[in-house]
């Protein structure tokens, strides 16, 4: 099992404000000094803050992300996510706030770290999402249905093979569809962080299953890799940016729709895809979109490989946490049992062709 340094020092001690203003007053604006620091409640890998700039009389608010050392998505890579923001304000329309600064000096803040345009709206999360305003009329659930697949339309035609996005993408040089190579990665992180001889055979067996049913590699498109409600800015019922890029790589066309279609996201109503529109009603926009009809098992195949990343993720985090990183990470394993039990049965579900989601 890896062992390494997890700590980071707490952004609000006295030596990382000072850094902190040095650095602004260098790189932000002459006479920077910071006037805020507030931590957001969301997110279990990065750490993001809200800092409040004041250059004189005048303040702002940005978004601080910094790179954690450990945590369920390690190793993570600050300048990668910071370059395919920027890359898809010139490679396609979608959404995205504006990276201002990258700092990869880790002797100002701890580690790697970012300040990013914040932007004024919600970010409600399929937990909140029931008591978000607007959410109880069925009509104005289908409005939000209809911005996310505009969302994921958007992602789908961004020109992943252009500069300076393409460089950022990893593809593989085999005829190996995307997913299997994510699936081995997975693996092979597990066997680093949990311990071979200590991983629970269903991840192994998943994992082997998730491989040999792979779909031919079809359509290659952007993938988002964490298309969900709460990684959207919203104001009202429209989606006004896409969060959290960090996950970001090239793959099917489904897999982003069968990431949305997750069943631990919508617990409090199983029957509402992304906690917000039936199946059916999801198909039917996803076909005025797109121009196309869903292939349901493409999108079931996802949504197993969906399940078996969560199950990867609280398993790593909860190792994570044991280790000293955001205690955070290992809340999350209380929900091993249920997600271990969707993740069976929608392979058996997968192999007899029932694709009721």
């Amino acid at each position: 099992m890896e062992h390494h340094a997890t700590r980071l020092p707490d952004l609000r001690s006295d030596a990382c404000l000072i850094a902190l203003a040095e650095y602004l007053h260098e790189n932000w604006s002459s006479g920077a000094s910071v006037a805020g620091l507030r931590r957001a409640e969301a997110g279990f890998s990065n750490e993001t803050w809200f800092l409040t700039i004041a250059v004189g009389a005048n303040t702002e608010t940005v978004v601080l992300r910094r790179q954690a050392l450990a945590g369920p998505l390690e190793p993570y890579d600050l300048e990668r996510e910071a370059g395919i923001l920027t890359a898809l304000k010139e490679c396609s329309d979608i959404p995205v706030p504006d990276v201002y600064r990258y700092c990869g000096d880790s002797a100002i803040l701890g580690s790697p770290f970012t300040l990013i345009e914040r932007l004024v709206g919600a970010v409600p999360d399929y937990r909140s999402l029931p008591e978000y305003p607007g959410w109880s009329d069925p009509r104005q659930r289908t409005r939000m249905a209809e911005e996310v697949l505009r969302a994921l339309a958007l992602i789908q035609g961004a020109r992943w093979r252009e500069e300076p996005l393409a460089s950022l993408i990893s593809t593989s040089d085999n005829d190996e569809p995307p997913v299997v190579a994510r699936v081995r990665w997975w693996l092979s992180k597990l066997d680093r962080t949990v311990g071979a001889d200590r991983l629970l055979p269903v991840l192994r067996d998943a994992a082997a299953w998730l491989i040999d049913n792979a779909p031919p590699t079809g359509e290659q498109v952007l993938v988002h890799g964490d298309f969900r409600v709460g990684n959207f800015v919203c104001e009202g019922m429209t989606i006004i940016a896409v969060l959290d890029w960090e996950g970001a790589g090239v793959g099917d066309a489904f897999e982003d729709l069968g990431y949305f279609c997750h069943p631990m996201a919508r617990v409090r109503d199983p029957s509402l895809m992304g906690m917000l529109v039936p199946l059916d009603e999801l198909s039917r926009i996803f076909e005025a979109q797109m121009g196309r009809a869903i292939e349901m098992r493409r999108v079931h195949y996802y949504l197993i490989y969906a399940l078996y990343f969560h199950l990867s993720t609280l398993v790593s985090g909860f190792a994570a946490a044991i280790n000293g990183a955001d205690l955070r990470a290992g809340l999350g394993y209380s929900k091993f049992g249920r997600t271990t039990s969707a993740l069976i049965d929608h392979m058996r579900a997968y192999e007899e062709g029932n694709h009721v989601l």
